[in-house]
């Protein structure tokens, strides 16, 4: 039996003594005592009453943790409140509307559907604004992740959107409308009192003047009654749908977060740069504090903890000015580079094409750099790198030329950079380099076969 723990767990819910709980039930302090330790049951008459005192049934005072017993209760009474609040919403609205004079009901749908227009007109423009702040950070992934990410990103705002919508619409028009018809139906406005002034003649009679007397009204507004608790269920439903947003932007977060601490150790491999490797080191520890003050302030909003506000706001100012000084390092650093076309391995392709009246050439990466010489063919030589295939399309006398990049070993390519920057020199690898040799009238007919091609591609598009 839990008799002995409900009855001391009952009486301090009620901030009641022994002795209190005692006098209430007309017995000695000891009994009450005997009965909190166990020592003794009270009789069935006590037994009852106690059952009285704190709205229980013998049942639940002696078999049942009275704790489940009462969340149990609250639980229910919160729900029973939910429907109540909402059936009282919707019962006012309806005394409200049907009270209307014509007028006003046409006046009031009109504002609803300002109202709810506005609202959607702002999301709208908000959701662009997001799209294209946010497309950006997730280009670098592949399609298919892209996609699902964006498809996640727009489903969440769109539920964020019709909870907030509602919400806002609820509390507009119960602030706009439903509160004031209330006031005013409750309110009496005037009465007559039999007390009146003393007799004055007017016109030779005389006529009694009746005072007009105003009932006073005192409004007392307070949130907590005033506000319906569909309302806040709904707005509850809203802070958890954002929470979960605000986490999954965490997640992205702690995924950058590992990335800045990932390339603070890599960028201990370009030290020999000097400069740009300091300015490169300073950015990413910024980077690093900046993304660190971002989770904190994420992680206070989702789990609602408090943390110095002024502590993570001169981190941030001071991140944000550090990594302006590592931009400016790097800055300096990088004009010491060298651009370079081509790296140590240069593929170097020959090709010969015979002269015609439509021949057109095209370097989809570049320009093409055209040698006079006395071959009636055309010589084509073209460069590129050691990660580049050299392909070309013809289709009616003209060659297209491209390159597709090889399937290298990501290391092959990671040491390669590497090596580059610490030689400080910039290597483009996807450039193409072409060099065309023949006559000068061949020379002159491919440039103006391509004028000719450039202007028939720019009317048929």
């Amino acid at each position: 039996m839990n008799l002995s723990n409900n009855l001391k767990k009952l009486r301090k819910e009620n901030n009641l003594s022994q002795e209190d709980l005692a006098e209430k039930l007309g017995v000695s302090r000891q009994s009450v005592s005997k009965w909190e330790s166990g020592q003794a049951y009270p009789e069935m008459d006590k037994m009852v009453q106690l059952c009285n005192l704190f709205n229980l049934n013998i049942d639940d005072l002696l078999n049942q943790d009275i704790e489940e017993v009462n969340n149990t209760k609250q639980a229910k009474n919160n729900i029973n409140k939910f429907i109540e609040d909402f059936l009282n919403y919707v019962t006012n609205t309806i005394d409200m509307f049907s009270s209307m004079k014509i007028k006003n009901k046409i006046k009031f749908i009109f504002e609803q559907f300002v109202i709810i227009s506005i609202l959607i007109i702002l999301f709208l423009i908000i959701g662009e604004v997001l799209k294209y702040i946010l497309a950006p950070l997730f280009s670098f992934a592949p399609d298919k992740i892209y996609y699902i990410i964006i498809s996640i990103f727009k489903s969440l705002y769109g539920i964020i959107c019709i909870i907030l919508g509602v919400i806002l619409v609820l509390h507009i028009f119960k602030t706009r409308y439903l509160d004031y018809y209330e006031i005013v139906k409750e309110d009496e406005i005037e009465e007559f009192s039999d007390e009146v002034e003393p007799e004055k003649v007017i016109n030779n009679k005389k006529v009694k003047i009746y005072l007009e007397k105003k009932k006073e009204k005192i409004v007392i507004r307070d949130p907590k009654h005033t506000e319906y608790r569909f309302i806040n269920a709904l707005f509850k439903i809203f802070l958890f749908v954002v929470k979960f947003f605000v986490l999954y932007i965490g997640l992205i977060f702690s995924l950058l977060l590992i990335c800045f601490v990932f390339g603070i150790v890599i960028s201990f491999l370009f030290i020999k740069t000097g400069i740009f490797f300091v300015g490169t080191i300073i950015i990413l520890i910024s980077c690093l504090i900046i993304n660190y003050v971002i989770l904190k302030i994420l992680y206070d909003f989702i789990f609602e903890h408090k943390s110095k506000k002024l502590r993570l706001a001169l981190c941030f100012l001071l991140s944000l000015i550090t990594c302006g000084v590592g931009i400016g390092l790097v800055s300096i650093g990088i004009t010491k580079f060298n651009i370079v076309s081509f790296g140590d391995d240069i593929i170097t392709e020959e090709k010969i094409i015979k002269m015609s009246d439509d021949l057109t050439l095209i370097n989809h990466y570049g320009n093409i750099e055209y040698i006079e010489s006395e071959d009636n063919d055309v010589k084509v030589i073209i460069n590129s790198t050691k990660f580049n295939e050299i392909k070309y399309d013809l289709n009616d006398n003209v060659y297209s030329f491209y390159i597709n990049h090889k399937e290298t070993d990501i290391l092959n390519i990671l040491r390669d950079i590497i090596k580059d920057i610490n030689n400080k020199q910039i290597v483009l690898y996807d450039d193409l380099n072409i060099k065309v040799y023949s006559n000068k009238s061949n020379i002159n007919k491919i440039n103006t076969n391509l004028a000719e091609y450039y202007n028939t591609e720019y009317y048929n598009n």
